[in-house]
């Protein structure tokens, strides 16, 4: 290495290595690791006795005499065993770099992660599938598994045990090592010192490593690296660093270290428990009844606002289930019963288990409760009747149902179209029910002549729209089907004969109307801010639902003057209509929560639209008729931000999060702004410069206006000049 000091001058220096940085994984993810060697000889080595010159001519005697009886044993069964041998050490070398490359998957995760997307990041970070290796490995949930060491796994999420896991070092190996660091006689061995010894930085972690086991541990993986060498020539005097080091490094320093340490453990206090944020809701046991045996309908007509003590609580998810436990009964009494529950998409609650104490240290975010987050208490002595079924096996699932019988136009008005069925339930218990709830009696004989089908009510041919079940899969339950919320079964009789399912169906009075429990959040008065719960029918307004909310909440607001939302990140920026139904709002995963906000209400055929401007600190909402044209729009911005009519040296485009970049400019005037694709909540910035009209191109001309002709004295060529305008 040379080392360029002076221009065109090169002074031949001898440098050496004293520091490597490693990444290990991939350029997504991965750990990183640092190198320092010994160089002021600051480190406290534990130096093991050599191994005797016994061990070692017995080890080599035993060595010998493996080889020669290798060597004669030259039968065909032995080649065969060796092979099993060679292929059996070639899985275990895929097995360790597998579980390398999963180690460090899991590295660049905070905590638990589900095995579906562990297995989706190692398939993205890797050219070979885990499925062509399956049978040498077995299931990616078994290899996880094999190593209860390492990872952490439960139903369907792993973690990793020890993040800091400190490198796979043989301990012959190490003792070695102790052994060559005791010897101080200077000697070379392959140009290094026998006493050179590295410390090796993996986060809190500090381990003692030698040059020949750095090169061991990352020689057959790709790993990204940087070196650092120093002069070797530079002398400088060696420190007494036996007893102490903080007496080498400037006090000025250990002041800015230990300042940035506490700063940074309040960030990251902050943080981690931001992180381990859980948000429960907490309901009352008395705002339910139990339905169907699996599940709890909201029948609170008198109290829509959460009592005292219940709602949206935050704890941290680190907490301990017995202190968890112990908590809530300092709030609502000792010997009160509390119940994990899932909500449906009706709203209403399905049972899970009961939260009872754990012998051993499990927290919550081990527990349902971080996947459900709903309670329900049941004070003392009260508790859950023994008939309502607990458990994920049994949650219920919301069926439309049909009926094609000759006579069912009599029976409209008191069957039930919409049945929450335990997914548990066979298909021939469920024809049982129907059955009975029709003819109210039962009749195991003409029971047999009844037939059900799963019902496509698009489906515009008849024969089509159909699916009739066989005899063999009435004894599947309704899991096994794979039904789901919102399906259509049809049920008649071997006799009847159904001309369109789609007629029967809408002939229905009942069918469709179903009860659903919505959860209001006031984000209007900031000192009212419990939550407020409504059962209703999925046929009722969003204007009906919004005047509750104003009357549960005590506002004195017009219901034109608010708005309600759907309180979900993705959707938040987004009104709902006054005219819509409830039924008509695209909750998530099973979130029936609103937000009640200020804001002019929307009738049909209005959109909201948010003008970002470099006029106005805040975004600009504007609720038009999507019927209006673009020119006419701009005419409304343009007096909302007191810009003059005639200046047109701005344009707009459309802002969307699925796009890096803004879309293109909006120049279709003369269209209305559904032409021009704008929706309800979409986000526009004006940006300088015009445009012109769509299918118009702009030019700029240039006008002659004077032209000359001057002589150069270089040569005798004449120039011709243009001014141009």
């Amino acid at each position: 290495i040379y080392l360029y000091s002076l221009k065109d001058s090169v002074t031949e220096t001898n440098y050496d290595l004293f520091a490597v940085v490693i990444h290990k994984g991939t350029c997504y993810s991965g750990h990183y690791y640092g190198y320092i060697k010994d160089i002021d000889q600051i480190g406290t080595w534990i130096r093991a006795p050599p191994p005797s010159p016994s061990t070692k001519s017995s080890n080599k005697q035993k060595s010998t005499n493996t080889q020669n009886s290798n060597a004669s044993n030259t039968s065909p069964n032995n080649n065969r065993n060796n092979r099993n041998s060679n292929e059996s050490a070639d899985t275990q070398e895929e097995k360790m770099k597998k579980l390398d490359l999963v180690k460090t998957l899991l590295l660049s995760c905070d905590d638990w992660v589900t095995i579906d997307y562990l297995l989706q990041t190692y398939r993205e970070n890797t050219t070979m599938s885990w499925n062509r290796t399956r049978g040498v490995h077995g299931s990616f949930t078994k290899f996880l598994r094999s190593y209860p060491e390492i990872f952490e796994v439960d139903d369907k999420r792993v973690r990793l045990i020890e993040r800091n896991c400190p490198m796979d070092i043989d301990e012959h190996d190490i003792d070695q090592m102790d052994y060559e660091s005791s010897q101080n006689d200077n000697s070379l061995n392959n140009d290094h010192d026998d006493d050179e010894h590295w410390f090796c930085f993996d986060d809190s972690i500090v381990t003692c490593v030698t040059r020949e086991q750095i090169k061991k541990h990352y020689g057959q993986n790709d790993c990204a690296y940087m070196l650092f060498y120093r002069q070797k020539d530079r002398h400088r005097p060696k420190m007494d660093c036996s007893d102490n080091t903080l007496h080498s490094i400037p006090q000025w320093l250990l002041d800015e270290i230990l300042e940035k340490n506490r700063s940074l453990d309040e960030k990251r206090e902050i943080y981690e428990k931001y992180q381990n944020q859980l948000l429960v809701t907490i309901y009352p046991s008395e705002w339910f009844q139990v339905i169907d045996g699996c599940r709890l309908n909201l029948n609170n007509n008198d109290q829509v606002l959460f009592p005292d003590k219940y709602g949206e609580l935050v704890f941290d998810k680190r907490t301990q289930i017995d202190e968890f436990i112990s908590k809530l009964e300092d709030i609502y009494g000792v010997g009160s019963h509390f119940y994990i529950a899932k909500k449906l998409r009706s709203g209403q609650l399905h049972v899970i288990n009961e939260l009872i104490r754990s012998s051993n240290d499990k927290t919550l975010d081990k527990s349902d409760l971080s996947n459900y987050r709903n309670i329900i208490v049941y004070t003392n002595p009260s508790s859950l009747p023994d008939t309502v079924l607990q458990g994920e096996e049994f949650e219920p699932i919301m069926l439309n149902i049909v009926y094609g019988f000759p006579d069912a136009h009599n029976h409209t008005s008191r069957l039930q179209t919409i049945r929450h069925i335990s997914k548990n339930t066979t298909l021939l218990e469920l024809k049982e029910i129907l059955y009975h709830d029709y003819y109210g009696h039962d009749d195991p004989q003409k029971l047999r002549q009844i037939r059900m089908g799963k019902l496509n009510l698009e489906e515009k041919n008849n024969r089509k729209s159909r699916r009739e079940y066989k005899t063999d899969e009435e004894k599947q339950t309704l899991a096994q089907l794979r039904l789901q919320d919102g399906d259509t079964l049809g049920i008649d009789d071997r006799n009847s004969l159904v001309p369109n399912w789609k007629d029967v169906s809408s002939s229905s009075t009942n069918f469709g109307k179903n009860q659903l429990s919505l959860t209001v959040k006031n984000s209007i008065d900031t000192n009212n801010i419990k939550p407020m719960t409504y059962s209703c029918l999925n046929t009722t307004l969003i204007e009906e639902v919004k005047r509750m909310a104003i009357q549960a909440f005590g506002l004195s607001l017009d219901s034109c003057m608010c708005r309600l939302y759907i309180d979900d990140p993705d959707a938040a920026h987004i009104p709902l209509y006054d005219h819509q139904t409830v039924d008509s709002i695209e909750f998530k995963q099973n979130n029936t929560n609103l937000c009640l906000k200020f804001g002019q209400s929307l009738k049909e055929n209005d959109i909201l639209l948010y003008i970002l401007s470099d006029r106005e600190p805040c975004s600009l909402e504007l609720v038009v008729d999507q019927n209006i044209t673009l020119s006419h729009l701009w005419l409304v911005i343009k007096q909302e931000l007191n810009i003059d009519e005639n200046d047109n040296e701005y344009h707009l485009c459309e802002v969307k999060p699925s796009l890096i970049n803004d879309g293109p400019p909006l120049n279709d005037f003369d269209q209305t702004l559904a032409a021009n694709d704008l929706t309800n909540g979409a986000q526009l910035t004006m940006r300088p410069g015009s445009v012109a009209k769509k299918n118009y191109v702009r030019l700029k001309i240039s006008r002659i206006v004077d032209k000359t002709y001057e002589s150069s004295e270089a040569s005798m060529n004449e120039f011709l000049f243009y001014s141009l305008i």
